[in-house]
Parts: C-alpha cells; sequence; structure tokens
C-alpha cells in the first residue's frame, strides 16, 4: 500500500456484511435548470452535451447537505449522501432523447454503522464522498476519518457497514478538512482525495 501527500491510495478487501436499515418514500420537487442563464438554446461546452439540470427542494428536514453523487451502471438510480449521515435513491425521468426532466420514487434513510445503528452526532456522521464499487457503495467520513463499505440485497445502504482499515498517513488531515472525493481505477485501487493535507505530513510506504 503507497499514501502521498494529498492524495491516499489503497487496496480494499471486499467483506460482505449484514443488517437491514430501513428507508421511506422522500417528497421533493424540482425545477428545471437551463445551461445557460440567459439563452436555453445553449446546450453544449465544446464537445460535452448538456442533459439537463434540476434544483431539488424538500420541506422534509433531513433533506439537504449532500456531498457525494453516483449513478448506477444501468443509469436506473441515482444515489447521493449527505452530511449528516443519511443516504437518498432518486429514479431520473428522462425524455426519449436522453434529457433529464425530473426524478421519480426518492427515497431516504439512515446509514447504518459497523453494530447495524444510525451514526450518532455530527462527528460521527459526517459523509463527504461516495463511489459505487462492485454493486455497493464506498463512502468516506470526515472529522473521525473512516471508510465504510456497504454490500447487501436489495439496497446495500440498507446493510450494515465494513470497515476499510486507512493507511496511518491519514492521522495527519485536520478534522474538518478530510476526503472529499474518491475515485476508483480500472486495476481495482482507489484514489482518495484530502481537503487540505499538511505540507509536513511524511511520506509513506508499505
Amino acid at each position: 500500500m503507497k499514501a502521498f501527500t494529498g492524495t491516499t491510495v489503497a487496496t480494499l478487501i471486499l467483506v460482505i456484511s449484514c443488517g437491514m436499515g430501513r428507508s421511506e418514500p422522500l417528497s421533493v420537487q424540482t425545477n428545471s435548470v437551463n445551461l445557460h442563464n440567459e439563452d436555453d438554446q445553449i446546450n453544449q461546452v465544446g464537445s460535452l452535451i448538456f442533459q439537463g439540470g434540476l434544483n431539488l427542494t424538500s420541506l422534509d428536514p433531513r433533506f439537504g447537505g449532500f456531498s457525494g453523487l453516483t449513478i448506477s451502471a444501468d443509469g436506473r438510480r441515482l444515489s447521493a449522501v449527505t452530511d449528516r449521515g443519511y443516504w437518498v435513491h432518486y429514479r431520473p425521468a428522462l425524455v426519449s432523447t436522453g434529457r433529464l426532466t425530473g426524478i421519480d420514487d426518492a427515497q431516504i434513510g439512515r446509514l447504518q454503522n459497523l453494530g447495524g445503528k444510525p451514526p450518532g452526532v455530527k462527528r460521527d456522521s459526517d459523509v463527504e464522498s461516495l463511489i459505487t464499487i462492485d454493486g455497493g457503495f464506498a463512502v468516506f467520513f470526515e472529522r473521525r476519518h473512516r471508510l465504510w463499505l456497504y454490500r447487501g440485497a436489495p439496497d446495500p445502504f440498507r446493510a450494515r457497514s465494513t470497515e476499510i482499515a486507512l493507511p496511518p498517513l491519514t492521522r495527519a488531515i485536520p478534522a474538518n478538512k478530510g476526503v472529499e472525493a474518491l475515485a476508483r481505477l480500472r486495476d481495482g485501487w482507489l484514489i482518495a482525495i484530502a481537503e487540505n493535507f499538511p505540507k509536513a505530513a511524511p511520506f509513506a510506504q508499505g
């Protein structure tokens, strides 16, 4: 395993966990957002084609603070996590051209910790990044820096988490300046990018 300043790379051993949480329907209102504020006919930047944008609002007090978003391999489910330890699933509504027009079947639930219970205070539930891994999810927490893996059917987020050991180097990351982005390489390695990393932190290999 190798660790680099500002970026932590780790190999994961994926372990299936058990235990079930629960989810509830979530009422969400949507408004379309154009790519360009003054000209709704502009839908392309370079080779990128804008397929629709949405402004999401909800009266549910659990809604908001989203810090990670991913889409399933078949494109039928959007999943997000919040900095208060909640997860949300949406089904994107698309027209025949592939343009995003809304969302359906929104569900919300609380992440399960290693003991199958919801995380407690903000220090324990501040999720900042999310990726999909082999049909499951990996989430990274800051304040108390942890990498948790969720796997299980029918919904990985309703399962108890498994904790993935982190390199000792991550202890040098400030409490509220943790990992903000995760990415998985084709060879299975993960890259975790921290918001802040002390210049004096030691380089480590092992």
